[in-house]
């Protein structure tokens, strides 16, 4: 058994090979991310009771140390690929990158998986993007790693296990190599008589084979290929300029004619594997593709059948043209179309089929904004302008449905309850002075919202729905801002105004006061019609007071004036001279005190006139604040009706 292991951590920066570290160590986690350029620790533990030296050695993920990292691999003895589970680029790199370098290195030591920072599937705030056990498997079993663990180093979930898996994987490891060194079993040497076979079946097939001509033996027959599409990922979704990002697995499936054999006279070796290079492949592009970059496929390995039958495995990121329909946004589905051909070969020479009915997505990983709701696939033969021989090639719709949360929680649900501000700004006093304010500052803010969308959307004459009831809600404020400010003018008519017309005041004042709660200081539903009567009993008799007390004043002063006037031309009466003691001087005094009554009565008349004036001036403008204060109401639960009647109508055609 090995007394020491190497044990080689790799993967895309970030991802947590440090702290996994720490964690195992020195049981701490780091409080800052500090990247790592080449640094070694070292640890006893102990398996199956025998104490063994491990050495940790951690690389730089970076690029920019990709020529001093391979430094820290020498005399390695197991390698941890480890990658962070909420990041699905450091997980595609593991089979990009990685895998690569590892075997170039490395090419016989074993591979251990790791998928880090799991803690983040419950906390982090991607966690319905997570990678999940099952898509590390798999990918484990594709590179062919001894194993797959997961580990947290926050919570210090696994990271035992780890280094367990580690340090067993390269015991093990080191004692089948002790025993194909020195007892090679009979397995071993059917691998290398397959070797040997291989090798002269390569030699005899590709002596006198060319990978420019297509392999059939009739220029009159037709090479079928089969086509498969496996949807692995949505990398993006580019709305505005409306592109389609996916990572796609393409297999491809002919017979070539020049590469068959006798299996039974190559010891039964029935497939072989090869560059791809090296034998003719058909040019199948995608038609609708919106790249640059032009480059060549993949250059992975086929698998070669005795029967001339040719699997061809190719991973590949593409670019696809789709045309983007937003006029449900942000409820939208889309339709995007992969279309596959060739681009060389006529339907005479190779026709294309598909070979499911539908592409493959049980290896898709769940994107975070859209669903996948189906990938069928058509076959179709086109005759383009350009030739008159058919061209076939294979169609594949992908159903998209977008997950509309983040837009309601972020777009939709604030202009939601912005939009229910407006009709409030009929509620607020008029004497505030914010009522005008209040409309402006909600319209502007509906704007900021309308130009988030709008730098979002592709340019084109499909206005979204969320951007229709942004327009209308923006119209909506700006006809209640408008009737506010005609509602104010009406408010501070005052008494230079023109009375309240009597169809106003029959409808607003006495019906729609009513109707919408509408009351003076002091006056209520039951009161208002009592009250009428009463000020209607106290204006007759204060009317009829004022006559009988002045029919009075005028009598009391006037008779004293017609006496006088009466007293000049016969003697004043004996009993006024007499009884009373009046002399004639005194009766020129009462005449002069009655002239001094008329004046006075004229000046209270005017007082009086000026008073009832005033009162009449103030009642008018009293009346005309109370008009403005009942079309406030009537206009605000107009426009509360007409928001929730539009915002029915948005989910509804949404639904």
């Amino acid at each position: 058994m090995l007394d020491s292991v190497k044990c080689v951590l790799v993967g895309d920066a970030a991802v947590g090979k440090t702290a996994l570290l720490l964690r195992f160590t020195s049981e701490t986690f780091p409080d800052t991310y500090r990247p790592t350029v080449y640094e070694n620790t070292g640890v006893d533990v102990f398996l199956d009771g025998v104490q063994i030296s491990l050495g940790l050695w951690d690389t730089a993920g970076s690029d920019s140390f990709r020529g001093i990292r391979p430094l820290s691999y020498e005399q390695a003895d197991v390698v941890l690929m480890c990658y962070s589970v909420a990041n699905r680029n450091s997980f595609l790199s593991l089979r990009n990158k990685w895998v690569t370098e590892i075997r170039t290195h490395l090419p016989r030591i074993p591979i251990l998986v790791v998928g880090t920072q799991t803690d983040l599937r419950e906390t982090g705030p991607h966690s319905s993007g997570c990678i999940s056990p099952v898509h590390g498997k798999r990918l484990a079993k594709d590179i062919r790693a001894k194993g797959y663990v997961e580990c947290s180093s926050l919570t210090n979930r696994g990271v035992q296990e780890v280094f367990e898996s580690a340090v067993r994987t390269a015991v093990n490891h080191a004692k089948k190599r002790a025993r194909r060194n020195f007892f090679p079993s009979m397995n071993e040497c059917v691998h290398a008589a397959q070797g040997k076979y291989a090798q002269m079946l390569f030699n005899e097939l590709f002596e006198d084979y060319s990978n420019a001509l297509i392999p059939v033996e009739d220029t009159d027959t037709v090479l079928n290929v089969t086509l498969q599409i496996t949807l692995s990922q949505i990398k993006d979704m580019d709305e505005r300029n409306q592109i389609l990002t996916a990572y796609l697995w393409i297999r491809q499936t002919w017979y070539d004619a020049y590469l068959k054999w006798d299996k039974d006279q190559y010891d039964g070796l029935d497939s072989i594997r090869i560059p791809s290079n090296l034998v003719w492949r058909p040019d199948i592009v995608l038609y609708n593709k919106a790249d640059d970059d032009f480059s060549e496929p993949v250059n992975t390995n086929i698998v070669l059948r005795y029967d001339g039958k040719i699997t061809w495995d190719a991973p590949a990121i593409t670019k696809s043209s789709c045309v983007v329909d937003v006029s449900y946004f942000p409820f939208d589905s889309q339709q995007c179309n992969l279309t596959f051909g060739s681009w060389t070969y006529n339907g005479n020479q190779v026709d294309i089929f598909n070979s499911l009915d539908s592409g493959d997505l049980s290896d898709f990983i769940e994107d975070v904004e859209w669903e996948i709701h189906g990938m069928p696939a058509v076959k179709n033969v086109i005759t383009y302008g350009c030739c008159s021989e058919p061209y076939p090639d294979v169609t594949f719709t992908l159903i998209l449905k977008r997950k509309s949360s983040f837009y309601i929680f972020n777009l939709l649900l604030p202009c939601l309850l912005i939009s229910f501000l407006a009709p409030l700004g009929f509620y607020l006093p008029a004497d505030s002075g914010e009522k005008v304010s209040l409309g402006v500052t909600v319209l502007l803010a509906l704007t900021v919202f309308q130009l988030m969308v709008a730098e979002s959307m592709p340019p084109s004459e499909n206005v979204p729905l969320i951007g229709k009831y942004y327009i209308a809600t923006m119209t909506m404020i700006t006809a209640s801002t408008a009737l506010t400010i005609i509602i104010m003018n009406i408010h501070y008519c005052g008494s230079g105004a023109k009375p309240v017309p009597q169809w106003a005041r029959v409808v607003i004042l006495d019906y729609m006061s009513k109707i919408f709660f509408v009351y003076d200081v002091g006056e209520n539903c039951t009161s208002s019609q009592r009250m009428k009567e009463q000020d209607s009993r106290l204006k007759k008799n204060n009317t009829n007071t004022k006559e009988n007390k002045y029919e009075g004043a005028q009598r009391s002063l006037a008779a004293p004036i017609r006496n006088s006037d009466s007293g000049r031309n016969k003697a004043p009466p004996e009993d006024m001279n007499d009884n009373h003691g009046f002399r004639g001087e005194h009766a020129r005094d009462i005449v002069s005190c009655c002239s001094c009554y008329r004046i006075l009565i004229k000046n209270i008349e005017y007082i009086a006139s000026c008073v009832r004036r005033h009162k009449a001036n103030h009642a008018k403008g009293v009346e005309w604040k109370k008009v403005a204060k009942v079309m406030d109401r009537f206009f605000m639960w107009i426009f509360f009706i007409m928001v929730f009647f539009m915002s029915i109508l948005v989910i509804g055609k949404a639904l």
